[in-house]
């Protein structure tokens, strides 16, 4: 049993042009993403523990939107909660490229109860402010696994200016809301902004039809 899911995030902002280079290194204890543009740093597990992400923004200016300890994913197998917050086993980081001069890192862990495996893969592109991710889980067991509420992505964000103050636009940009927002399957691409700190985010959304479901706040 194999699922894909994905998503991207865009920065909303003037990027400046960089060549194309290795965007993903990393150690025992961390993986860094960076194209020149946009960067993300995550806590790996190094033998096992959660796999988080510390901080999430563009490489240059002060950017408020998240906290430094974000579940980075989290979806439900057989009504069983499993996030980047709980215990995993780690089994491997190897790069990862596409046919469209993406390159990044793709992560492989275990679930500490040994019934699925889940590999991270981040692709992110030249002269793009973007970071494409998807999940990838493998049934390591005999019998069927219900898999259900799947968040490719899951952000904590600051606790006041952000959602009091941040413009969502969504079903195809022809619709704005303010604050709290629970989006449905016409939300292929959402956008996020604070006009206060004239800072945003732009969230793509590639999972097919009903399964598609962004939300903010």
């Amino acid at each position: 049993m194999k699922q894909l899911f994905s998503i991207l995030f865009i920065w909303l902002m003037v990027a400046p042009i960089v060549t194309a280079q290795p965007y993903a290194t990393w150690t025992s204890a961390e993986l860094k993403l960076s194209n020149g543009i946009v960067e993300r740093t995550i806590q790996l597990p190094q033998s096992t523990g959660s796999f988080i992400t510390t901080s999430y923004k563009p490489v240059t200016g002060d950017y408020r939107f998240f906290k430094n300890a974000n579940t980075d994913f989290q979806f439900q197998i057989n009504n069983c909660v499993y996030s980047g917050k709980s215990k995993w086993v780690f089994k491997n980081i190897v790069s990862n490229k596409d046919a469209k001069a993406g390159n990044g890192a793709a992560v492989t862990l275990i679930s500490d109860d040994k019934k699925f495996e889940l590999t991270i893969q981040f692709l992110l592109y030249p002269n793009f402010p973007v970071i494409r991710k998807n999940l990838v889980i493998k049934n390591l067991t005999t019998a069927p696994l219900m898999l259900e509420s799947v968040d490719v992505e899951k952000f904590e964000t600051s606790d006041y200016w952000v959602s009091t103050f941040s413009w969502v636009c969504h079903d195809y940009g022809r619709r704005r809301s303010i604050g709290p927002y629970d989006g449905n399957m016409q939300d292929a691409l959402v956008t996020i902004h604070n006009s206060d700190w004239k800072q945003g985010i732009v969230v793509g959304n590639e999972a097919s039809g009903v399964l598609k479901h962004t939300a903010a706040f």
